[in-house]
């Protein structure tokens, strides 16, 4: 039964996740809501990054929580880059 039910929510997280990395990177689509799938998407990887932390921390595993750390700096990174690339296109 676990089985099943990891493959649906495999599966629902992937058209969720595609859904929302398409609608932020659609011209077509208003800034507004492109900002606030953009903010969905890193809330998602955030989440993910804390919990993979957690269990690194949990477990006493060190390679989990250096590898969970490494994430925080790398989105980090990417999102202070973004934003420096957005403020520089306004006027």
């Amino acid at each position: 039964m676990s089985l099943v039910l990891d493959i649906i929510l495999d599966f629902v997280l992937e058209i969720i996740i595609n859904g929302v990395i398409s609608g932020a990177n659609s011209k077509c689509v208003p800034f507004w809501i492109r900002l606030l799938l953009a903010l969905l998407i890193l809330f998602i990887l955030l989440g993910l990054t804390v919990l993979l932390l957690l269990v690194g921390i949990d477990t006493h595993s060190p390679a989990l929580c250096i590898l969970g750390v490494l994430f925080i700096v790398i989105s980090c990174y990417f999102l202070f880059d973004r934003i420096r690339k957005l403020l520089s296109r306004l006027p």
